[in-house]
């Protein structure tokens, strides 16, 4: 009997300039192994709610991340019927791609980054989801859908007569998000223009990648016969990936997302009030207009704006010098921040706490030699700079999780991630890939060998801080 995969995800985004050609594989998909190939059927699957877009694009990548494939689906009612040689993959699909508001590259891997069309929102939503399997017998995947898109919508009054144009910045927002399912979280700046509507002048609804680093500021900016002006607001909360928002306000009394709404499929609205007196008005002069952030920094200077926050050497217990993300409740261990996994969380203050974060995908099968570059190359909740357990926490993890990892496991693909092996014997790598461990029995520690292969899971020092 056929087993169901069902897989779930969180988020959507990509479009294609360029990219492997629809029902391209790659040679090593067509090498002597053809005959030990097993068929596996994808089947999208969504709510009546839930907008899916078609096609539906299909990425399947084997276990070094590099893509094996790419398909479409075309309707609801089409399942995708391909062959792979029998192995582990990730799958990764997005809905609502447009070659003219996003970029995919030519030949993506789990971190390729979709980026979006520079400053700008997208007129229709995306929608992203991925799977992990491990394909020994005919399968069939279920491909649920879910937002990765904030949905917004503009109403303004009592804007001056004599404006020539009204446009309205979002900062920050990200900029890309990754085919393994990350968003860039870059203090990008997006723009949207508004249209004048008898009194008022209105946008939206459009669709903006989120950022998780920091409160949101809005600022509107007004072109007059005199100068452009800018009044700004300050949002103390973060956009929220399939949550629509409606704002609201007057050119003088500032904004308000006002009412509950609800949009079918996605969040219900919420209600803020905005102060714009945070940042206040001043008046631009003419060419000022350079996409900047609103302290000024440019947002394209091709610098990696987390390269500072190395890991530390010692690992122990939880690096002070982690990078930071803003969140609205401190999280502890064992919850899920976007997904990713908890592991430690330490209360360091009423509003910080130092967590070490499980990436969402591992690798499989990897030669202990390639693990520094592949994970060098990592990017999760917008941060470079993952590493692998250290002998101490290897012993910990395994202490902790011998007897319970089945649930760990099944929590981890309620969130869409990677779950641990251990059917097999296998091993992990950690030491900085000199070692390998089992994640259950009694905790067994060796020197990797050279022509053996290994999984290896991430993990990062973040600190999290109240909004």
């Amino acid at each position: 009997m056929n087993k169901l995969i069902t897989l779930c995800f969180i988020f959507l985004l990509s479009a294609c300039s360029n990219y492997l050609a629809e029902g391209e594989e790659l040679e090593s998909n067509e090498s002597s192994e053809q005959e030990n190939t097993i068929p596996v059927k994808f089947q999208v699957r969504s709510s009546p709610h839930e907008a899916v877009m078609y096609p539906v694009q299909v990425y399947i990548f084997d276990r070094s991340g590099k893509a094996v494939r790419h398909n479409e689906i075309t309707s609801s009612t089409q399942a995708l019927d391909v062959k792979l040689p029998m192995g582990e993959y990730v799958l990764s699909s997005f809905s609502g791609l447009d070659a003219k508001h996003y970029h995919v590259p030519e030949h993506p891997t789990l971190n390729s980054k979709i980026e979006t069309e520079p400053g700008k929102a997208c007129p229709t939503p995306l929608l992203y989801g991925r799977v992990s399997f491990n394909l020994q017998e005919q399968t069939e995947v279920s491909i649920p859908l879910s937002y990765i898109v904030s949905s917004l919508d503009f109403k303004f009054q009592e804007i001056p007569e004599d404006a020539r144009s009204v446009e309205i910045g979002i900062a920050p927002t990200s900029k890309s998000y990754t085919m393994g399912g990350s968003y860039s979280n870059d203090n990008y700046t997006c723009k949207v223009s508004c249209r004048h509507v008898g009194n008022e002048w209105i946008a939206g609804p459009v669709y903006i990648l989120p950022s998780t680093k920091s409160q949101t500021t809005l600022t509107l900016y007004v072109d007059r016969p005199s100068g452009k002006e800018s009044l700004s607001y300050t949002y103390s909360s973060t956009l929220e990936a399939a949550q629509p928002y409606c704002f609201c306000g007057k050119y003088n009394d500032g904004i308000s997302l006002k009412g509950t709404f609800q949009i079918e499929g996605w969040k219900p609205g919420i209600n803020v009030d905005f102060d714009f007196s945070e940042i206040g008005q001043e008046t631009l002069p003419d060419g000022n207009d350079n996409g900047n952030t609103p302290d000024g920094g440019n947002q394209d200077n091709g610098n990696n704006p987390w390269e500072d926050n190395q890991s530390n050497n010692d690992h122990s217990p939880i690096d002070p010098n982690s990078s930071t993300l803003y969140c609205n409740e401190l999280p502890k261990a064992g919850d899920f921040y976007q997904d990713f996994y908890i592991w430690k969380s330490e209360i360091v203050s009423s509003n910080e706490a130092r967590a070490i974060v499980l990436s969402k995908m591992q690798w499989f099968n990897i030669l202990a030699v390639n693990g520094p570059g592949l994970i060098a190359e990592y990017e999760g909740l917008g941060f470079t700079g993952w590493r692998v357990f250290t002998k101490e926490e290897a012993k910990e993890f395994n202490t902790e999780f011998t007897e319970t990892l089945p649930a760990l496991n099944g929590k981890l693909r309620q969130h869409n991630q990677d779950e641990f092996y251990f059917y097999n014997k296998e091993r992990y790598l950690c030491d900085d890939c000199h070692s390998a461990f089992n994640v259950n029995g009694t905790t067994s520690i060796r020197a990797v060998g050279q022509k053996q292969t290994y999984y290896m899971r991430g993990l990062k020092e973040i600190t999290f801080k109240l909004n």
